[in-house]
């Protein structure tokens, strides 16, 4: 099944979406993003509500998560998108209803992820507990063996 898409009605389209008769990457990511978070276009009405579900499915990386970086992410991000308002994906009809499914499937999504991530950094900690426990029973056997020799 071919994605089908319309950058035509994007205002400097042949700026905004193509570099050297290539399509330019943003472009490209917008219209997968599109589809993928159940919006047919992006409006003045909508672009707001498609920028939060941008921003809610591609959070900004934690190992870069230094506020200063993480606003400008952003700020790109929505700069990005205003830029493509007029930008339209054919999505059936079907996926453009299911935004309270959109919504539960992203948070659990993101539950999942946050709970790998808190089980992840539990056993980053235990393991970290253990060895320094290893290392304590180790220094006093030691302080007990110059202490009796």
């Amino acid at each position: 099944m071919a994605l089908r898409y319309d950058v035509s009605k994007i205002k400097n389209y042949k700026t905004v979406c193509y570099e050297d008769d290539d399509m330019c990457p943003n472009t490209e990511g917008l219209i997968f993003q599109l589809y993928l978070l159940r919006m047919s276009e992006i409006t003045n009405a909508n672009w707001k509500e498609f920028a939060t579900r941008f921003l809610i499915a591609n959070p900004f990386t934690k190992k870069q998560s230094n506020f200063s970086t993480r606003k400008r992410y952003e700020d790109a991000v929505v700069r990005a998108i205003r830029k493509h308002i007029g930008l339209q994906v054919w999505v059936d009809k079907y996926r453009q209803r299911l935004k309270g499914k959109w919504s539960d499937t992203i948070i659990k999504e993101l539950h999942d992820t946050v709970f790998e991530d808190v089980s992840a950094i539990h056993e980053r900690q235990e393991h970290s507990r253990l060895k320094k426990n290893a290392r304590n029973r180790k220094y006093r056997a030691n302080k007990k063996q110059e202490t009796t020799a």
